[in-house]
């Protein structure tokens, strides 16, 4: 005789099995049968076949894909300044909403970009593969016109409440200053971010955000250097490599003994979902530590597919 037992709230399974199993009069007990996909072979994707995407294999991806295509009820959701065209061919089977502000930069497409490395459609003979396969897509755009970043950080909030179990952000919060004289832009902590983050966080979202990668700021000019939100402690801060595993002079990164950036990813050469100015979509190489967070970001949403108390429970 076999026996399903339901419970009205979560309980610790194990304790339960552990004293089931001593009972002599019980032959087995276990936890309710899971199963899990298996990629017996590569996605279709042309471009991914034609080996556009070399970061794809340096992660091995078929191997991941080999243990969880992914699950369309985890929700990947991109925060960005420029939108994310989400009616783009190998992005819009992805989208199941965000901010309702559809809107994109025709003259930058760079959450584009950054949605295509983290979810563009896979296996759908279609453009490139992703890392998150089967990952839902939410969008936020946010403007930058007030100092004390309101929009972003009330887009990161909806994005906790609208169940983004992941959420990527490739951009560093930055302020206007004087120096010798002249106007500049430097890297800045708005406590407003931060506390939007700590709200994502304590709703179970799993944070990440690009370390950044260039010199042309002022105190840009040494590594490591201070990102924000890639900083924060709750959040995921990812450097870039590239093909041969190698950090990319002047970007940023932490040497020994600092621990300003958790992980790398690679970040250099990476083909992706994009559009032309006259808004025709497209696919284009770029490079950054905007599309290795995203990369990031993707590898989450497989393993939250596959243990969704791995990473960062909701509450």
């Amino acid at each position: 005789m076999v026996y399903i037992i339901k419970f009205p709230k979560p309980l610790d399974i194990q304790s339960i099995l552990e004293d089931l199993l001593s009972l002599s009069e019980v032959k087995y007990a276990h936890q309710p049968v899971q199963t899990i996909e298996f990629a017996s072979s590569p996605p279709n994707d042309p471009e991914y076949l034609a080996d556009k995407q070399w970061y794809l294999n340096k992660v091995q991806a078929q191997n991941a894909w080999n243990i969880s295509l992914g699950s369309n009820d985890v929700k990947l959701a991109v925060i960005d300044q420029s939108g994310v065209k989400s009616s783009h061919v190998d992005l819009s089977s992805k989208y199941v909403g965000g901010d309702c502000d559809t809107s994109y930069d025709l003259q930058s497409s760079h959450g584009t970009k950054v949605a295509g490395v983290a979810a563009a459609a896979t296996n759908n003979n279609i453009g490139i593969a992703s890392l998150g396969w089967n990952t839902s897509l939410l969008t936020y755009r946010f403007t930058s016109e007030d100092e004390n970043r309101e929009n972003l950080a009330n887009d990161i909030k909806e994005a906790a409440d609208d169940g983004a179990d992941v959420m990527v952000m490739c951009f560093g919060t930055s302020k206007w200053v004087v120096i010798d004289g002249k106007d500049r832009t430097k890297m800045w902590d708005y406590p407003l971010v931060e506390e939007a983050v700590q709200y994502a966080d304590a709703m179970g979202a799993v944070i990440v955000a690009s370390a950044g990668n260039n010199t042309r700021w002022p105190q840009w000019d040494q590594v490591p250097h201070h990102v924000w939100p890639a900083e924060y402690p709750n959040v995921i801060g990812v450097s870039a490599t590239n093909s041969s595993d190698n950090f990319i002079d002047g970007w940023n990164y932490s040497p020994a003994g600092t621990q300003l950036i958790d992980v790398s990813a690679p970040g250099y050469d990476i083909y992706t979902t994009s559009y032309t100015s006259n808004n025709n979509d497209t696919y284009v190489y770029d490079l950054g530590t905007s599309f290795s967070a995203p990369l990031v970001a993707a590898l989450a949403s497989l393993i939250i597919a596959v243990n969704p108390d791995h990473c960062c429970p909701k509450v």
